[in-house]
This record gives C-alpha cells, sequence and structure tokens, in this order.
C-alpha cells in the first residue's frame, strides 16, 4: 500500500534543501525515508520565486549523497522558463536514503516548491528479489 505524501522547499541561489513534509492543514514537518522503504517521485513542479514576464535559467536537481562519497544528481532540470515547470515519471524516482534539492548557482531566482514546488510521491516497500523461474 502506497501513501501519498507532497513535499515542499524554497531554495536560494547555491543552495541547497531538504524538502519538508506539507500536511493537509498547511502545516510542515521532517521528512524521512522510514528504514526498509522507498520514496518514489511521481511528479515534480518548479515555480520560480518572482513573477517576471521574460525567460530565467533555471537549474534545479534531486540530489543524493554516494555510499561510497561524493554526490550524484538522480533529476535535474537546466533551461530558461518563463513558467512553472512540470514532470511526470512513468515509472518514478526512488530514494531510500535522505536527498536534498539543489538550485545552482546560475539560476537567476530563488527555486520555490521540492524539485521545487510539490512533489507528490508515494512510500512503499522496496522490490523483493524474486528466485528465477525453474530454480
Amino acid at each position: 500500500m502506497t501513501t501519498p505524501v507532497q513535499l515542499v522547499a524554497s531554495v536560494a541561489k547555491g543552495a541547497a534543501v531538504s524538502p519538508t513534509v506539507a500536511n493537509p492543514d498547511g502545516s510542515g514537518g521532517p521528512f524521512t525515508i522510514p528504514e526498509g522503504k522507498s520514496f518514489v517521485v511521481t511528479d515534480i513542479s518548479i515555480q520560480r520565486l518572482s513573477v517576471l514576464g521574460t525567460a530565467e535559467l533555471v537549474e534545479v536537481a534531486l540530489q543524493q549523497n554516494i555510499p561510497t562519497g561524493g554526490t550524484t544528481n538522480r533529476w535535474t532540470f537546466i533551461g530558461e522558463t518563463t513558467t512553472n515547470v512540470e514532470r511526470a515519471f512513468t515509472t518514478g524516482i526512488a530514494f531510500s536514503k535522505p536527498f536534498v534539492v539543489t538550485n545552482g548557482v546560475q539560476s537567476t531566482d530563488v527555486a520555490v516548491g521540492p524539485a521545487v514546488g510539490l512533489l507528490p510521491i508515494a512510500l512503499r516497500e522496496p522490490p523483493r528479489h524474486r528466485p528465477p523461474a525453474g530454480g
């Protein structure tokens, strides 16, 4: 069974933040991925803080630490836009460990939301290993 969860983040240029949970009553709270579960990002909405009629450069990513050291961008948007950037993922992006939302130093504005805006996601159990047929 999955539970829909919305995440939000407001990320300054050149910064990285952990998303927070957007509760149904409008309050926020910390977001954690329970041990043995996966957080699956299904949709992303990126909004600029400023409402301008001109295209501005936006670079937003979902970034995760690599167990052996360093980081990796699990999803990135780089482009000029005058409107919200909306993305839906057919298979989703699964996270079993924490991640952050980043906004590149070359972005011309604060990015609002998580990756940035609302992330409707689901918590689900990771796939179970099945032995090969006939084995």
